[in-house]
């Protein structure tokens, strides 16, 4: 019976972490913005950097709450004029601990693939996400895994 109920426990909780994470896998990006969206979409975009085909851009005047948490900036990243990633960045203790929450309350608890650096990963179909801690706060990437794989084989590069 113990074995059972271990199992049992188990089972609920792979398939909570297995909803949530369709759930990012839903709204496949961020906000009003589905990945592969064209950044003639965005408004109020500056241009923060960029190494070839990839651009980020900040929205200076982004919402950056996350229920009664603070990011201290949000940035997005284009492949060939297509959304695909957005970081977000964490300053403070309070903050990071308050957004990991929120995030996990979204999406599931995540698997911790580095209790050192304290790192979650939510691994979709569609989309990844990576929450790493730093000494002074955390940061949040999410991104397609089409664009990704895209970008790493540059099988595109020809068009």
């Amino acid at each position: 019976m113990k074995y059972f109920s271990i199992l049992l426990l188990f089972f609920c909780s792979f398939q909570n972490t297995i909803g949530n994470v369709e759930k990012l896998d839903k709204e496949y990006g961020f906000r009003n913005h589905s990945f592969g969206t064209l950044i003639s979409a965005f408004k109020n975009l500056v241009f923060t950097g960029g190494i070839g085909e990839v651009k980020n851009f900040e929205n200076r005047a982004d919402d950056l709450s996350f229920g009664d948490y603070k990011a201290n900036k949000i940035s997005y990243f284009f492949y060939k004029n297509k959304f695909y990633r957005y970081v977000i960045e964490i300053k403070g203790i309070e903050n990071r601990k308050g957004i990991l929450a929120w995030f996990q309350s979204q999406y599931g608890p995540g698997a911790l693939k580095n209790a050192k650096t304290n790192r979650y990963v939510w691994m979709g179909k569609e989309v990844i996400a990576d929450y790493v801690e730093t000494p002074t706060g955390a940061i949040i990437e999410v991104s397609s895994k089409q664009y990704e794989d895209l970008i790493e084989s540059g099988k595109d590069r020809a068009e």
